[in-house]
């Protein structure tokens, strides 16, 4: 089977799914950016996973910031790699420094990390080797894919609600010298220890990220529970250098991304609901003579929309009315669209849909909040999905 696509197009759930049900044996690549990482399945189980470029995801790596192995072993086991030309894994367990069972639990720990963070990407180059599996000297082990999805999914939910507490990422964190309401049963697991521990007043979250020996999300977690505990705060943010140009195109390329996320949630309810080519979701046309009206056509159909493209059709329109053009296009575009299925499918399913958007929005919109709010993103967008419900 030949597989190619994006990841704007079909989900990543939803192409783990494809797989396993077909039962399919190959590798899956995906590629955002400079990162490439690697799936592979067996008979539609996982087997294997791995980063090409990403150090955060080297086995070594992984082991020595769980406290696993120490950097003198490490670098006798990777001095020892270097010299015989084997894997990692099967040199830790002739230096004895591993069993055979040790390896393939970390092992395991590393696959779900590596693929539990794909579940954040919407946006990726992918494409499936059938029958490409890895090397026979590899050590492999076997996930169940349904419950990697279920555990994916189930992390995302979270994930949102996690990111709506947690500090923008030049903010540091501090610990609260004399919490309040804090109860004397208050107990805290050993993730949340350490990360209280790292917590110096000084931190950010990405640098406690970087030092956690845990996974992303089990460190974001950690830290999302101590600063509902109180027993962690946020400081004062760092003084971050941007220029106005930097700014402008932070603050377009972040909306463009959420009206398009915004705009692709849409038209899957509606194909779901009528069928492809059934009845038109949108019927507003641009007006000749408004850009603006272009743009919004323009992230409505487009799946890539690179960050030089979009500036340079925003800069047709005059700096002054630029923002309030913007909002006033997509604005339209999304409440026209809610109106829609609402007249077609009946109110609740308008309903439904404008709560779907709100959740869909919730992780990106948490990653830009300070940028966001400060141009009043987040109020305009709510605002026309309410116009339309």
């Amino acid at each position: 089977m030949s597989l190619t696509g994006n990841l704007n197009t079909i989900s990543f759930p939803d192409l783990l799914q494809l797989l396993t049900t077909g039962h399919k044996t190959g590798t899956l690549t995906l590629t955002r950016s400079s990162l490439q990482k690697q799936i592979c399945f067996r008979n539609g189980q996982i087997v294997f996973a791995n980063s090409l470029n990403d150090k955060e995801d080297l086995f070594g790596q992984m082991l020595l910031k769980r406290g696993r192995i120490s950097k003198a072993d490490l670098r006798r086991a990777l001095q020892t790699q270097r010299t015989q030309g084997k894997k990692l894994g099967t040199v830790l367990i002739e230096l004895d420094l591993f069993s055979r069972e040790e390896v393939i639990e970390a092992l395991k720990l590393q696959i779900e990390e590596i693929v539990y963070t794909l579940f954040g990407w919407d946006e990726a180059g992918f494409a499936f080797d059938e029958g490409k599996l890895p090397p026979d000297d590899q050590i492999q082990t076997e996930l169940n894919t349904m419950n990697v999805i279920m555990e994916g999914t189930r992390r995302i939910d979270e994930w949102v609600e996690v990111q709506k507490v947690l500090p923008s990422p030049n903010v540091p964190l501090k610990a609260v010298l004399v919490p309040h309401g804090v109860r004397e049963e208050l107990r805290l697991t050993l993730d949340e220890f350490q990360m209280l521990v790292l917590v110096n007043g000084e931190r950010t979250v990405p640098d406690l990220l970087e030092l956690s020996p845990v996974g992303e999300f089990v460190t974001s977690k950690a830290l999302y529970k101590l600063m509902v505990a109180g027993l962690i705060e946020a400081g004062e943010a760092r003084a971050q250098s941007v220029t106005p140009a930097e700014e402008e195109q932070q603050l377009y390329t972040s909306l463009a991304n959420l009206y398009r996320r915004s705009f692709r949630a849409l038209w899957e309810i509606w194909i779901r609901m009528v069928g492809e080519g059934n009845l038109p979701l949108w019927r507003g046309k641009a007006r000749p003579g408004h850009p603006e009206d272009e743009l919004a056509d323009w992230l409505l159909t487009s799946d890539d929309i690179p960050a030089e493209k979009l500036l340079a059709r925003l800069h047709t329109i005059p700096a002054h009315l630029r923002l309030h053009k913007f909002y006033e296009a997509t604005n339209a575009r999304l409440t026209e669209a809610v109106e829609r299925i609402g007249n077609v499918l009946g109110p609740p399913a308008r309903s439904r849909v404008a709560a779907g958007i709100k959740r869909e929005l919730a992780l990106p919109i948490a990653e830009h909040r300070a940028l966001l709010q400060k141009y009043d993103a987040e109020e305009e967008l709510f605002a026309a999905l309410r116009a339309g419900a």
